[in-house]
């Protein structure tokens, strides 16, 4: 017979294998989304990213990378005043707890004094008008937030299984929302004049053709390219291409005569 040493031994492999399983599941789904959620913030319609299983993963992290970022940047003390408000609860509560020690005697005599059997608490309300009213409306509330409470368990059940997804879809099109202030192919700043090294904008061959900008995502058939006012998918043989143009709306001098260059398209070149 196995002694108790290994059997505890061979529970841990077994439970910590299962553990590393199941981040590898969550992992997958959320950097599958965290692609999708970058092409839909793209607005490229329903493309497909990389999903080969190395790319998934390379996406879950760039996701995690992104979401502690965020993390790390929000500040504590702005979101401390919007908190200040689940302290007045425990301040009522703490009260409450007070008045119940010193009064405890006093509670306790006048509880002794009162029925509280079944019937007793049932001949109390329905000898009064007030009482039953109140316990009928009582009765009422508590039947609508059982099946509120029903509802909310199931949907939260659901949210839990979709939150790796949920969340990489958010967190994608929020990386994309953030890269979008940044242009890939910059003019030349005096703050980027500070730093030791400028670094030239990302140079895509084509048919012959030269696209410049960031390569966002890459598949076996194509191209995800960041330029400094549009995204493009490109096929890697050129014979398609697929863009989306965006402009910053404080440019915008007429809102009726407003309308997007194509130029800065490739389509007409490849």
């Amino acid at each position: 017979m196995e002694s108790e040493d290994k059997k505890n031994e061979k529970f841990t492999i077994e439970w910590f294998a299962k553990l590393i399983g199941l981040i590898a599941i969550i992992a997958g789904i959320f950097g599958v989304s965290f692609q999708k959620g970058m092409i839909m913030s793209m607005n490229l319609g329903n493309l497909s990213g990389n999903y080969e299983l190395r790319e998934v993963f390379n996406s879950a992290v760039l996701g995690f990378f992104f979401a502690f970022n965020r993390f790390a940047d929000m500040s504590f003390w702005q979101l401390l005043p919007k908190m200040l408000w689940i302290a007045i609860p425990f301040l009522v509560l703490g009260f409450l707890a007070s008045y119940l020690f010193k009064n405890e005697k006093a509670i306790k005599k006048k509880l002794n004094i009162v029925d509280f059997s079944p019937a007793a608490v049932r001949e109390r309300i329905l000898k009064s008008y007030w009482f039953s009213s109140i316990a009928g409306g009582v009765f009422g509330v508590l039947i609508a937030f059982i099946g509120a409470a029903a509802w909310y368990l199931i949907f939260t059940a659901i949210a839990v299984l979709l939150l790796p997804s949920v969340m990489g879809y958010l967190l994608g099109a929020a990386y994309i929302d953030r890269e979008m202030d940044n242009p890939p192919c910059r003019v030349l700043s005096e703050k980027m004049m500070e730093q030791k090294r400028i670094r030239q904008c990302t140079q895509v061959t084509i048919k012959g053709k030269k696209v410049m900008g960031e390569i966002v995502l890459e598949n076996k058939d194509a191209y995800f390219i960041q330029q400094n006012s549009s995204f493009l998918y490109i096929t890697k043989n050129g014979d398609n291409c697929v863009y989306s143009i965006h402009s910053e709306t404080k440019d915008i001098e007429n809102r009726e005569k407003f309308a997007f260059d194509d130029s800065s398209a490739y389509s007409h070149q490849l």
